[in-house]
């Protein structure tokens, strides 16, 4: 999952796909986003479903737990649409709901519900992976998860103490490199960000000032993660009736109507809804569309429109204006002015 418009669609897919006969035992498992509220309670619900699969003889599912990485594109894509951003505004509530979400994660999988990969960097949450993997006795059912090149001397740390470890390693053919050095370039943005850990991990030593303030952002977040709020924060639902918003007082001041968002499911729905009812509003009964010129119904040429997904399927009648209800239509128009 790397987009938050295909949250919720990933999941959908993956479920559906891991119900079907036969795929009872098939390994698979599906990345999170921690910056991403909607995570938490998909999570929930993906641990639920795992959980009735395994008590059922199925293998379970693998979620990868990570914070992050396409937050510029998420601003970006959300200001496009008119949308509030869908990660949270702060690192430190990100770093809160990795937490919250990694200790539900080792918990389920202490049942056997889950399998966890623990992907991250920051050596202050992978410790504390390490400890509550100890806590509740997982063996196999967790791994810690990072990309090569990225910080081999804590790979090779955290693989000395024999714990499980998979390695990534981007790739690509040369004709699509271009995609590489975007990856590379996103890479270096998400390293240099002051509260990053990778940025400061190279000279990192114990009670030195960057030391103790990663610390202080451990234990913080860490407190917070028992409060931190998993609503979304994109809440647009056009199943509720339309709000005009209040008149601008400039031109430059208008803003536009959202887009319909569509990585909300029940957006999805109302639109399901609105082409189920509009579906039976055809042939006989389709819309009629009256030629008014003024407050009088006048006649003109009748012209049909058929539903371009059902070729020859009647959907609306019109009545197609001459010229001299124009000229009237114009002329009311001109005396109202």
């Amino acid at each position: 999952m790397e987009e938050y418009r295909d949250l919720y669609l990933t999941a959908d897919v993956l479920v559906d796909t891991l119900d079907r006969p036969g795929l009872q035992d098939t390994r698979a498992g599906i990345a999170l986003q921690a910056y991403i509220p909607d995570s938490y309670r998909v999570m929930r619900q993906l641990i639920d479903w795992s959980k009735e699969r395994t008590a059922r003889g199925g293998s379970a599912l693998t979620i990868r737990l990570v914070k992050g990485a396409n937050l510029e594109m998420e601003r970006v894509e959300a200001s496009i649409g008119g949308h509030p951003q869908a990660p949270y505004p702060t690192k430190r509530q990100t770093d809160a709901n990795y937490k919250r979400m990694l200790r539900e994660l080792v918990e389920a999988a202490g049942s056997g519900s889950v399998r966890v990969g623990v992907a991250s960097h920051n050596l202050f949450d992978v410790a504390l992976a390490l400890i509550w993997s100890r806590q509740f006795g997982l063996t196999d059912q967790m791994q810690i998860e990072m990309l090569e090149g990225m910080a081999n001397h804590q790979r090779r740390a955290i693989t000395a103490r024999e714990t499980p470890m998979l390695l990534y390693a981007p790739a690509c053919r040369r004709e699509a490199f271009l995609n590489a050095i975007g990856y590379l370039i996103r890479r270096l943005d998400e390293n240099t960000g002051p509260q990053n850990f990778l940025r400061h991990a190279y000279r990192l030593k114990p009670d030195s000032p960057e030391f103790d303030q990663l610390a202080d952002d451990f234990r913080e977040s860490l407190e917070l993660s028992a409060s931190v709020d998993d609503a979304p924060r994109r809440n647009q639902d056009r199943r509720e009736p339309p709000r005009q918003p209040p008149a601008a007082a400039h031109w430059t001041e208008f803003v536009n109507e959202p887009d319909t968002d569509w990585a909300l499911p029940h957006n999805a729905d109302w639109a399901a809804r609105l082409l189920q009812q509009w579906s039976q509003r055809c042939q006989e009964a389709a819309i009629a569309v009256p030629l008014l010129v003024g407050e009088t119904e006048t006649a003109g040429d009748t012209r049909l429109v058929e539903d371009p997904s059902r070729p020859g399927v009647v959907v609306c009648r019109y009545q197609n204006a001459a010229l001299d209800p124009v000229r009237q239509a114009v002329s009311i128009a001109r005396r109202a002015l």
